[in-house]
């Protein structure tokens, strides 16, 4: 294994995930059961970065690569957040609400990493 590269990751993951950290403490948290929004757009976000990098700033060199895709979009992006928070709906019989936050994950950042790759 590579040193460089292993740390390349890890301050890229380092820096996503505090930015994921972020999200959830600038939204405000209720009482109500709704869609999960800081994840939502960690989500988002990680996939318009990566759609915009491949789009317009391709190819990348391996070091950039790493950092921005593995580290930063890896630890921004919160898929296992986002998979246990629709357990947890499904668990609580919020059966709409899990399945709302599964489709507006899945379809809108596949549909953003879709148009990034259109020619």
């Amino acid at each position: 294994m590579n040193l460089n590269n292993f740390l390349w990751v890890f301050l890229g993951g380092g820096l996503g995930s505090s930015i994921r950290f972020l999200f959830s403490q600038w939204i405000i948290k209720s009482d109500q059961n709704v869609i999960p929004l800081a994840t939502l757009l960690a989500n988002v976000l990680a996939c318009m970065i990566m759609a915009l990098t491949f789009r317009f700033l391709s190819p990348l060199s391996e070091t950039a690569r790493l950092f921005l895709f593995v580290g930063f979009c890896g630890g921004l992006s919160t898929f296992s957040t986002f998979s246990l928070e629709t357990i947890s709906m499904i668990k609580c019989g919020q059966l709409s609400w899990a399945m709302g936050n599964i489709l507006l994950n899945v379809i809108l950042c596949l549909g953003i990493l879709f148009f990034a790759f259109r020619k």
